[in-house]
């Protein structure tokens, strides 16, 4: 076959995979669409209209289930309800104290060298009291998705998971909301992580990231990357770095959104703090802080 006829078929089963994703995207938006209309109470209407009314949004979902029609429906529906449960289509930026970005524990900043979506999540902080679990979820669940979306909608390549684990020690780092992180992200998030970084792994964390490790999918096993400080930069340019991992003793810069409130000016019920429990939240940021 001529290199102009190999070029051609290659173009036309090209076209007719993109043919039949985009009628797989459609089925499912009707299925999903269908099912809302016969239950209204069963997903948010915010998230219908986010993620089941595009077809960018959908067509991710497909390319996490490998194209299964049956096994996208399904993990969207799963993810929605998950969403309404947690009020995720609630929270937005603001929705989160100027305490929370001061502190650092968890952002998105810059892209790796592969035009990924950086989101930074520091192991230092993520002990916390059992009143607080909920919101710690909710958390990492919307930045989760941001990440995803700020990739998609930025026409990026994907996005990049950086597991912060230097300065830990045995008691600040919460096995258990690290297995919870891990399921929110095998349940719910669509295709899109590209790598996982863990940055300066302690040897006490080896065997929880063994068992960690062994529920993800085989394919985001082999995205899993082990890096330190002399190395980090095979991953992510110096430029696109915070200070406090490039430089030694310096401490995070926060870059806050406009119009973020001071935490005692928030909603905390909506991230899932209960008012009973705001000091034990604010006692929890206390703690973090001291941390910095």
């Amino acid at each position: 076959m001529s290199s102009a006829s190999e070029a051609n078929c290659n173009s036309s089963e090209h076209c007719l995979d993109k043919c039949n994703e985009n009628t797989k995207v459609a089925e499912i938006q009707r299925i999903l669409i269908e099912k809302y209309r016969k239950n209204e109470t069963l997903f948010d209407e915010f998230d219908v209209n986010k993620i089941v009314k595009d077809e960018k949004y959908v067509n991710s979902y497909l390319m996490r289930q490998k194209c299964n029609l049956n096994d996208t429906v399904s993990m969207i529906e799963n993810a929605l309800i998950w969403r309404k449960e947690h009020c995720l289509s609630k929270l937005c930026e603001t929705s989160f104290s100027r305490e929370f970005y001061e502190i650092g524990a968890l952002f998105i900043q810059g892209i790796d060298i592969e035009d990924n979506i950086l989101l930074f999540v520091r192991a230092k902080y993520s002990s916390c009291d059992k009143k607080c679990r909920e919101a710690f979820r909710r958390t990492a669940a919307y930045f989760m998705f941001k990440a995803h979306e700020n990739a998609l909608y930025e026409n990026r390549n994907g996005w990049t998971l950086f597991m912060d684990m230097s300065d830990v020690r045995i008691s600040e780092c919460d096995i258990l909301e690290f297995f919870n992180i891990l399921k929110i992200l095998v349940n719910y998030i669509p295709s899109g992580l590209k790598r996982i970084i863990i940055f300066q792994m302690p040897s006490f964390v080896k065997i929880f990231m063994k068992i960690g490790t062994a529920v993800l999918p085989t394919d985001w096993k082999q995205i899993i990357a082990f890096a330190d400080s002399n190395d980090i930069t095979k991953y992510i340019a110096v430029d696109q770095l915070p200070h406090f991992i490039t430089k030694t003793g310096e401490s995070f810069v926060a870059d806050i959104p406009a119009n973020v409130k001071c935490f005692d000016e928030c909603d905390c019920e909506v991230i899932g703090i209960k008012n009973e429990d705001k000091f034990a939240f604010k006692s929890l940021i206390a703690k973090w802080k001291s941390l910095q």
